[in-house]
C-alpha cells in the first residue's frame, strides 16, 4: 500500500504533466488561430449572383480632364481583394397595393379618390393652403409631393422651430404614411437653407432669411462603408419644409427608396490603380467636377456603395475618388463579373 508521500508525489508527478500537455494544446490552439487569421489564405469569392447587372447614371465628363495624385502618402492605397455585393428588395405587386396606398395617403392628409396615372402610379389631392399633390407608385411606394407653396412665398418664414423642427417634420410626414426606413441613420442627417427670390430657391445665409429647409435622409454603413447616391448634395429621400401660419408642413418631397437585404455574396474588385486607370479613361460616373479646370488633383480615395436614381437589384460596391470639386466612382467589381 503506497505512502501519503508516495501517493502525494505521483499526483504532483500527474498535474504537472497535464498542465504542460494541456499548455501545449493552448498554444496549439492559439498558433492555429493566429496563422487562420494572418496568414491562411483567404477563401475564394462566391460570385453567388453570377455576373452582375449594373450601370451608372448617363453623366460623364469629358475626355480632356488630366488628373494627378496628390493623397497625403502621395499614393493610392491598398484595398481587399474581394468585397461583398447585396441583394436589394423587389416589391411584388398585389390585388391589395392600391388599397394600402390609399390609406397611406388619407392618413398623411390627402383624401378623396386617388387619380390612376398609369397601373403603378396614382395621384391625391390635399386642396388646402398651400394645394398640394401626392404621387405614389402603389407598388414600390415611392412617391414625389408638389405644391404652390413658391406663388405663395410671400407668407413664408422659418423662425419658429428652426432645422430641428423641419427634421420632425419631414420625419412625422414619412411615418403618417407608414414608410419610415429602419436602416436611415438619423445622425447623417443634412439640411439646407433656402430663400425664394423670382419664384426660385436661392441658398439662405442664416435661418433668419430662411424661408423653406430642405431635409435629407441618408441610410446606414453597410459593411463599414458609406452609401454614395447621384447627388452629393441631395438624397434621394429629400423634403423640402416650410412655416405656414407658424406651423412647419412639407411642402414638397422625394421619397426613392430602395431597401438593402442581408442576402450577400463576394466579388473580387479591382485594385486603386486599376480602378484609377478606368477613371482616366471616364468610364466612371462624375457627381461632381469643375468644368473650368481640366486638372484633377485626388485627394483621396476610398471604398464604398453606390445607389443610383433609378432600381437596381444589388447593391455593388465602388471606388471613389475625391478632390476639390470633383467626386468620381468608379465601379469596384472586377468587369468580367458585371453585365454593362
Amino acid at each position: 500500500m503506497p505512502t501519503l508521500a508516495q501517493v502525494t508525489s505521483e499526483t504532483r508527478t500527474i498535474l504537472k504533466w497535464g498542465g504542460l500537455i494541456l499548455g501545449i494544446i493552448l498554444l496549439i490552439f492559439i498558433g492555429f488561430r493566429v496563422y487562420s487569421a494572418f496568414f491562411a489564405p483567404e477563401p475564394p469569392p462566391t460570385v453567388a449572383f453570377g455576373k452582375i447587372s449594373f450601370q451608372f447614371p448617363d453623366k460623364q465628363a469629358p475626355q480632356s480632364l488630366n488628373y494627378s495624385i496628390d493623397t497625403i502618402t502621395g499614393s493610392l492605397p491598398t484595398f481587399p481583394t474581394q468585397l461583398k455585393v447585396h441583394r436589394i428588395e423587389e416589391k411584388e405587386p398585389d390585388l391589395l397595393s392600391l388599397a394600402r396606398a390609399t390609406d397611406k395617403a388619407n392618413s398623411a392628409g390627402f383624401g378623396g379618390e386617388p387619380i390612376k396615372l398609369s397601373e403603378s402610379v396614382y395621384q391625391w389631392k390635399d386642396e388646402g393652403a398651400p394645394a398640394r399633390t401626392l404621387t405614389m407608385n402603389i407598388f414600390s411606394n415611392n412617391f414625389n409631393l408638389i405644391s404652390s407653396f413658391i406663388s405663395d412665398s410671400t407668407s413664408l418664414s422659418f423662425n419658429t422651430t428652426g432645422e430641428t423642427g423641419a427634421i420632425l417634420t419631414s420625419k412625422s410626414f414619412i411615418e403618417s404614411l407608414g414608410l419610415f426606413p429602419g436602416d436611415l441613420d438619423e445622425t447623417k442627417t443634412k439640411t439646407l437653407l433656402f430663400s425664394i427670390n423670382n419664384f426660385t430657391l436661392t441658398p439662405a445665409t442664416s435661418i433668419s432669411s430662411a424661408q423653406v429647409i430642405q431635409v435629407n435622409f441618408y441610410q446606414k454603413n453597410i459593411n463599414d462603408l458609406p452609401i454614395f447616391y447621384s447627388n452629393p448634395l441631395v438624397s434621394p429621400i429629400n423634403f423640402l419644409v416650410a412655416e405656414i401660419d407658424n406651423n412647419p408642413t412639407v411642402v414638397e418631397a422625394n421619397f426613392t427608396y430602395q431597401r438593402v437585404l442581408e442576402e450577400n455574396a463576394t466579388y473580387p474588385i479591382k485594385t486603386a490603380n486599376e480602378a484609377f486607370e478606368d477613371l482616366k479613361k471616364s468610364n466612371a460616373y462624375f457627381s461632381t467636377y469643375a468644368k473650368t479646370d481640366d486638372n484633377i488633383l485626388i485627394k483621396n480615395v476610398t471604398l464604398g456603395y453606390f445607389l443610383g436614381d433609378k432600381k437596381q437589384s444589388f447593391l455593388v460596391p465602388v471606388i471613389v475618388f475625391e478632390g476639390n470639386n470633383f467626386q468620381g466612382f468608379v465601379s469596384a467589381i472586377r468587369d468580367e463579373w458585371v453585365n454593362k
